[in-house]
């Protein structure tokens, strides 16, 4: 395998308003490991980078957030969080936001998507 996508997950109940910390300290363990095998693999941020890597004989690690509630509600968190290597941010997890409805919301079938906040 010459790349990997890394899904970085902080499970609403388990820690709710502290997602977005949650996720920092999945990161901040990611690059301790990254540091540690900085021989052998890479963050990579675009398939050119991927490309690299793997000229380099490197792992390339690719990695995104799952769960728009990550971003507690903030523009500011979802900066951070790209400047710090995610590609993506999946909108809904099985928890609504005030900006998207999950698909395992009852509100799922009537309510917009995205919400007014969302657009």
């Amino acid at each position: 395998m010459d790349a990997q996508m890394l899904a970085l997950w902080a499970d609403p109940s388990a820690y709710g308003t502290r997602s977005y910390q949650r996720v920092l300290d999945l990161i901040a363990a990611f690059e301790r490991e990254r540091i540690a095998n900085a021989d052998s693999m890479v963050l990579a941020r675009s398939p050119q980078e991927i490309e690299a890597a793997v000229a380099q004989g490197k792992f390339a690690a690719v990695f995104g957030v799952e769960g728009g509630h990550a971003i507690e509600e903030s523009l500011a968190k979802l900066d951070t969080l790209h400047r710090y290597g995610a590609l993506y941010l999946t909108i809904t997890w099985n928890n609504s936001t005030s900006w998207a409805v999950s698909s395992s919301d009852s509100r799922s079938a009537t309510w917009g998507f995205p919400t007014s906040a969302g657009r």
